[in-house]
């Protein structure tokens, strides 16, 4: 059945997304299939179908079934309008029967005094944003605080003027900004005026965009910086200024806790110097952030990396080969433990340390479920299903806390003592294939070369093969 307006727009009334309603309307068309099928015929985005289709389960519409790859089936839609109708009725009955109850316990009473109401103010564009960062540093009295962002380490140069006002008249400045070897130069004029700690946050979520600032426990503004850049002019930023006490209350009760156990500037600047990581775990869910997180960790250098990989390298020799590659190609030593199972993917493991002195790679065959990199025992990637070789949804761990970093050096230094050298896993992987070579051929095989020869031959002179 084709995927018409008329079908989309009535299948939207239920809550779907246009990406959803496209899926759906696919999979009946297709019945039981595979998500890639699912893209392909109702033109969602691979990036986007595997959210989709989990949507779609979650409303009641599509059944995941446990195969691999995973398969997708419709449900019928009578059968969601079966269920759909059914808890509609449960949810009338139950408002029917505690109507009374639930009326007098939200009545409106009218009768309670409160104090100032305040009001709110939507703010948009830089200009505009900065203009009012201005009047708030000039209006305050006892206390600035600003809960920052990268792009504000660079802008706060024409807030200067009303900085050093602030700083003046007594007021005390305090900074939560993020900090890193790229903003820590910009903040050398500020930290002059303003109290700096450090604000962790990952560069890529939308929150490393937004701001907020609290002015005497009295004023408070909430900006995103559209885009989060270094302009003092040029943003479609939007705003929210407001003095309503409740709102200021809640949001200062929101932002104290992490000044109190935020890392102090120096502090900070002495882990960057020595190359020491803020303590952190985090998870990773997708390929792109994966990735992404694997090659900054490679971007603060490498001087010693560990690898337990169990998974047999003749399906995962090329990332192996290319992770060894450029670890040698940053000057750093490398120690593994895998599951060798090829022997070419051996023979050139064996050549690269030939010229990688000082790395070594060890075998030992396990059925262990992960499979981990640690690097300089400062940070470690530990993976629970495939995210960084495939565009399956997985999801990597990625951890700084000392005590998992100890765990597993212990884990691997246990692996490494019962691994096989690698010349030996070659020597042995070598043999064996050399009997499969000198093995008698059976009745079979000789048929098979029999029809072989006698096809080559047909094809002319130049196609015997040797």
């Amino acid at each position: 059945m084709p995927i018409t307006p008329d079908r989309m727009s009535r299948l939207r009334e239920f809550g779907l997304s246009e990406y959803a309603t496209r899926a759906y309307l696919a999979l009946l068309d297709l019945g039981v299939t595979e998500a890639r099928d699912v893209s392909a015929r109702s033109k969602v985005p691979q990036a986007k179908i595997y959210h989709v289709l989990e949507h779609l389960h979650e409303k009641g519409l599509v059944v995941i079934l446990a195969e691999f790859p995973k398969k997708y089936a419709p449900v019928p839609f009578h059968e969601f309008l079966d269920r759909l109708h059914d808890e509609h009725d449960r949810a009338a009955e139950a408002i029917a029967r505690d109507r009374e109850v639930l009326a007098d316990m939200f009545r409106v009473m009218g009768d309670t005094e409160v104090g100032n109401r305040g009001f709110f103010t939507v703010i948009r564009g830089r200009r505009n944003v900065m203009s009012k960062l201005a009047e708030m540093l000039n209006e305050a009295k006892t206390d600035f605080f600003v809960v920052g962002t990268s792009g504000m380490t660079s802008r706060h140069t024409a807030l200067m003027s009303e900085l050093q006002g602030a700083s003046s008249r007594g007021v005390r400045l305090r900074g939560l900004i993020p900090l890193t070897p790229h903003t820590m130069s910009r903040t050398e004029r500020l930290s002059a005026l303003m109290e700096i700690r450090a604000r962790d946050i990952d560069e890529g979520d939308h929150d490393s965009r937004v701001a907020i600032v609290v002015v005497d426990g009295q004023r408070a503004f909430l900006i995103n910086f559209l885009p989060d850049d270094d302009s003092v002019h040029v943003g479609k930023d939007v705003g929210v200024f407001t003095d309503q006490e409740a709102m200021v209350a809640t949001l200062d009760a929101l932002v104290e806790p992490h000044w109190a156990k935020a890392t102090p500037l120096r502090a900070r600047h002495e882990e960057i110097a020595t190359g020491r990581m803020v303590e952190s775990t985090s998870i990773l869910v997708t390929q792109e952030g994966s990735l992404a997180s694997f090659g900054a960790s490679f971007s603060r250098g490498v001087r010693e990396m560990r690898v337990f990989d169990p998974q047999p390298t003749s399906s995962s020799g090329p990332r192996v080969l290319a992770l060894a590659k450029r670890v040698r190609d940053l000057g750093a030593q490398y120690r593994a433990v895998l599951n060798v199972t090829n022997v070419e993917v051996a023979r050139s493991l064996v050549s690269l340390l030939d010229a990688s002195p000082g790395s070594e790679i060890r075998h030992f065959e396990s059925r262990a479920p992960t499979r981990f990199w640690s690097l300089d025992d400062r940070e470690a990637f530990i993976e629970f299903s495939p995210v960084l070789d495939t565009s399956e949804t997985g999801f990597l761990v990625h951890t700084t806390s000392p005590q998992a970093l100890r765990s597993l050096r212990a884990q691997f230094e246990d692996v490494w003592a019962r691994a096989a050298p690698l010349t030996e896993r070659l020597d042995e992987l070598g043999s064996a294939e050399h009997a499969s070579l000198a093995a008698p051929l059976s009745s079979d095989d000789l048929t098979r070369l029999e029809v072989r020869e006698s096809t080559s031959v047909k094809k002319g002179p130049h196609s015997r093969q040797v």
